[in-house]
């Protein structure tokens, strides 16, 4: 009988951990182990960030534009502040761009690994002056967060558009970000 208990106590054990350690996610009644990237009920990208976009490795052939107007590599090309959201939606507002011609745009995102988002956003351009549609921007970003989860760095492509879905502009770059919080101040945004 003691043996019997001994032998029951360990495989009890042996579940109980290996149900700590590997979730289970259900889909359709049938369950298989999944390992989840970010602590469980935890993203560490949800929040409120300062973030630069920094051009990168961009030349005339890449970007479609003319020499002369090719954003050297370490120039911030856009610069602002983004809300991810727990559901998977995220919210930028540009400071380059003035609200007439729209500085605001929209994304979602998910999981591509431990501390790695991928974003796909949308915004829709216009002149500078705001007074004609210029066409429709997609943004791609692959971000990691810090350990700290106060920083995050990552790539970025921009993909602007004509009004007929013709690809006028392609950059790309380097995201840099900070976490801001509740006690942040404006020195803590540079």
């Amino acid at each position: 009988m003691k043996t019997m208990f001994k032998t029951l106590v360990v495989i009890i054990g042996a579940a109980a951990i290996a149900a700590l350690l590997i979730p289970l996610t259900y889909s359709g009644g049938v369950g298989y182990a999944q390992v989840s990237p970010d602590p469980p009920g935890q993203k560490p990208i949800v929040g409120f960030w300062y973030v630069k976009f920094i051009a990168e490795g961009n030349t005339a052939a890449s970007t479609r534009l003319p020499s002369d107007q090719v954003p050297p590599d370490g120039a911030v090309i856009d610069w602002g502040f983004q809300q991810w959201h727990s559901d998977g939606t995220e919210v930028h507002n540009s400071g380059v761009r003035s609200a007439s011609s729209g500085d605001f745009c929209l994304g979602t995102w998910e999981i591509a690994g431990p501390r790695q988002y991928k974003l796909n956003h949308f915004a829709t351009s216009w002149t500078p002056d705001g007074s004609s549609f210029v066409g429709i921007g997609n943004i791609h970003e692959t971000v990691t967060v810090s350990q700290d989860h106060n920083s995050l760095t990552g790539t970025f492509t921009i993909d602007q558009y004509d009004k007929t879905g013709v690809l006028l502009v392609h950059l790309a770059g380097n995201i840099q970000a900070k976490r801001i919080t509740q006690n942040s101040t404006i020195t803590d945004l540079r």
